[in-house]
């Protein structure tokens, strides 16, 4: 029997959550968690060690490390985020749920030899209340992100992983999360 990814909070399966499992060689696959909170990924080993995403609206994301799909089942807990959630860009780049355009996420390697800060573009977005060719930020460093319908939510890069960004982000801060965020794992 294949191993599984469960995806839930408190018990509770959470359905259409993303899960991206990060394999070898900056590649990737993308999932999403049918009503049992429950993937079976097709991977071509199951003795390497994967990372492996997981974010879904009305959650914090949640970054997995070392999974052995040989180990068994991973399970995977998210924190409830009321008022926001979570969401993974496989390349870099996407769309945040609420808001009407793309924001895009990249490690600044020349930033005094660290991978941090963070470079952030965006199309279509404001960022603090300001159309910046380039913004650059810390992990866990909160920005406020604006569309043309002037909506506007904050957002905090959890992780980058080669070319894969998880962000979560809110309307207002919910007072049960807390700041735990990660930085680059190489």
């Amino acid at each position: 029997m294949a191993a599984r990814i469960v995806v839930e909070s408190q018990n509770r399966p959470i359905e259409n959550a993303q899960v991206l499992v990060l394999l070898p060689k900056e590649t990737w696959k993308s999932y999403q968690t049918d009503k049992e909170g429950v993937i079976t990924p097709n991977l071509h080993s199951e003795t390497v060690p994967f990372t492996v995403f997981a974010a879904a609206e009305g959650y914090e994301g949640t970054v997995k490390e070392g999974w052995i799909p040989a180990d068994g089942d991973a399970k995977i807990e998210l924190k409830a985020y009321p008022g926001g959630g979570s969401c993974i860009f496989s390349e870099r780049s996407g769309g945040i749920p609420g808001l009407a355009g793309e924001l895009q996420a990249d490690l600044n390697p020349g930033a005094g030899g660290t991978q941090t800060p963070i470079e952030v573009q965006t199309n279509n977005l404001a960022i603090n209340g300001k159309n910046p060719v380039d913004t650059f930020i810390d992990f866990g460093q909160v920005i406020e992100v604006s569309d043309s319908d002037d909506v506007t939510l904050s957002v905090s890069i959890r992780t980058i992983v080669g070319k894969s960004v998880l962000l979560d982000y809110w309307s207002e801060h919910p007072e049960s999360s807390g700041a735990e965020v990660a930085g680059a794992i190489n």
